[in-house]
């Protein structure tokens, strides 16, 4: 599951396909008793009271940092990943280096970060460049009038500010 640490940051701990870590991830969490617990045994049990497991989880992580956590996982051999924000996958390196967000410059020079696409053929090969959007208010009159609109109507409502138009 999910579990917010001390620090405001999240964690994935992805312990179902690994159930044979499960002693060890609550052994780093200061509770390898309920590895022990009749209650908690299976994987069947486990499910059966999943809420008091995460419960405990839950108020575990709590007492402790991401970066704390990250370490335990990797001291105790169980799989655990922090989560990324919106702000924080910008600086994520795995995230460049699968192509999960690139670089896109606008006709207007300015470049910003967006999420690529996360559709890849093999007829696609190698991505093909996406094109820009034009700058906002560049198509109003044409979408304006393949909705129907006539050339005076479109005149009008640009000229009322009803729609914006970019300026040439």
């Amino acid at each position: 599951g999910m579990y917010r640490c001390s620090d405001d940051a999240w964690v994935y701990v992805g312990i179902s396909s690994a159930p044979g870590k499960i002693p060890d991830m609550l052994a780093a969490l200061g509770h390898p008793e309920v590895a022990t617990d009749p209650n908690y045994l299976t994987p069947e049990m486990r499910v059966v009271d999943k809420e008091g497991i995460y419960e405990i989880c839950r108020k575990a992580f709590l007492t402790n940092t991401s970066e704390y956590w990250l370490q335990k996982g990797v001291e105790y051999d169980f799989p655990i990943v922090k989560l990324n924000t919106y702000g924080s996958v910008y600086e994520d390196e795995q995230a460049w280096a699968n192509g999960y967000i690139e670089h896109v410059e606008f006709p207007n020079g300015n470049v910003d970060v967006m999420p690529a696409s996360p559709i890849e053929m093999d007829s696609c090969t190698p991505p093909k460049t996406k094109p820009t959007p034009n700058a906002p208010g560049a198509d109003t009159a044409a979408i304006l009038a393949q909705l129907g609109y006539t050339d005076a109507q479109i005149k009008a409502m640009l000229e009322t500010g009803a729609a914006v138009a970019l300026q040439q």
